[in-house]
């Protein structure tokens, strides 16, 4: 049985580097093309206290100004994780479909917390600890490949990648 998590610090290590490679696809597919009209994009302007609360985004945006498409939404992204808690009030209403590849279901439990750290740095709405998610237009669809203690099979990561082929609305995985 080939599982994704070998050791600890492999699994914390490739937490890390999946976890900033979907920002950093996030940032690359959602952020505005040069072409839209001015009125039809928002822009936020990024303070320094911002950069304390939440240094990603200062990294990610040195111009420190965030523009984001106002048609909503302006992607819709599948995350396969441990799952996505959306009952915490940066991320109510940004989970549209859910699906659990470990009991083929639509019922999903993110016992391990990663899956809803990484929805919200993608997606979370502007509140009193950071920010703002990357694009907090952003739809999400949560797709549960591991386990509470992080670990799944390549099986149930091909069955969510398949899961979001299928519901064609997702742009990106």
């Amino acid at each position: 049985m080939l599982n994704v998590a070998i050791c600890k610090i492999c699994k914390f290590y490739n937490l890390i580097f999946f976890s900033l490679l979907l920002l950093l696809l996030t940032i690359v597919v959602s952020y505005p093309d040069k072409t839209v009209p001015l009125e039809s994009t928002e822009e936020i302007a990024i303070l320094e206290d911002d950069c304390v609360k939440n240094w990603a985004l200062c990294a990610l945006f040195p111009d420190r100004r965030i523009s984001y498409h106002l048609e909503k939404p302006s992607i819709k992204i599948a995350v396969l994780d441990s799952g996505i808690n959306d009952n915490i009030s940066v991320l109510k209403g940004k989970v549209k479909d859910r699906y659990n590849t470990l009991s083929n279901s639509t019922l999903t439990n993110d016992q391990l917390g990663h899956g809803t750290m990484v929805a919200s740095i993608i997606s979370s709405s502007p509140n009193e600890y950071t920010i703002s998610g990357v694009n907090p237009y952003a739809e999400l669809y949560d797709v549960q490949v591991l386990n509470e203690m992080g670990i799944g099979e390549v099986s149930n990561i091909v069955k969510g990648i398949e899961w979001a082929i299928e519901n064609r609305w997702i742009s990106l995985i």
